[in-house]
């Protein structure tokens, strides 16, 4: 009676080796033209997966993964409108979340976000045509934001602060062309201002004045080419 089992046996090792093959069969497949169709597996020289994904024309579409020298996922993106368009998340070394963004012609596009190797958010940057154009925030830790810069065409330019911990202002300034330029104020950690005055070519220039932690006006400094030339202590 043990005949029957063995030729089961067989005829399911026949059906799957037939399945494995037809599936093998359908992938890593090019057209009349040589244009890569359906889903396609590739290896490098020694055999380890560089990319898996679904190609239409040559063009990659819907999920697609590329992976490390290692074999780890490095990155996974979801590629529409014929190719123009993906969303990609890239990843660290131990699979957490390193950056997630939108590309558009392959070039980063709107609102990027960047994530250490524990999985805390680093940054957000806005892209233009894969150049920061807007808003970037730095973050700490623990997701309060600590700074915030405004780009134009990949140089600071516009208005940069600072924070502390409790969320109250650290510095207010202002960036012309990646210049520091013009009015800035430093403040304590009680929100009074600790210092202002002016930048000229990111030095400080002309009069600075120096309050304490009250709010009184205790030091008018004058400043030249990022030199103080002069102080001056007042009573209170």
């Amino acid at each position: 009676m043990k005949f029957p089992v063995i030729l089961s046996s067989v005829l399911i090792l026949a059906f799957s080796t037939t399945i494995y093959g037809q599936v093998s069969d359908d992938i890593n497949k090019k057209d009349s033209a040589g244009l890569k169709q359906g889903f396609w597996r590739q290896t490098d020289e020694e055999g380890r997966l560089k990319y898996e994904g679904q190609f239409k024309d040559d063009i990659p579409y819907g999920e697609f993964k590329r992976y490390d020298v290692n074999g780890k996922l490095k990155t996974i993106s979801y590629i529409s409108d014929n190719g123009r368009r993906s969303f990609t998340r890239s990843f660290h070394p131990n699979g957490n979340v390193m950056s997630e963004g939108l590309y558009i012609n392959q070039k980063k596009d709107s609102l990027w976000r960047f994530i250490d190797e524990a999985g805390n958010l680093l940054t957000t940057e806005t892209y233009q045509n894969g150049i920061r154009n807007g808003e970037m925030k730095a973050y700490h830790p623990d997701g309060q934001i600590i700074e915030i810069l405004n780009y134009t065409n990949d140089v600071k330019d516009g208005k940069w602060q600072q924070y502390f911990m409790n969320g109250l202002p650290k510095l207010e300034a202002v960036y012309s062309e990646g210049v520091l330029s013009g009015h800035a104020r430093y403040f304590y950690t009680n929100g009074v201002v600790s210092s202002e005055g002016e930048y000229v070519n990111n030095l400080k220039s002309g009069e600075w004045r120096v309050y304490n932690e009250k709010g009184n006006l205790v030091m008018i400094e004058i400043w030249e080419n990022g030199i103080v030339k002069e102080k001056k202590a007042l009573d209170n």
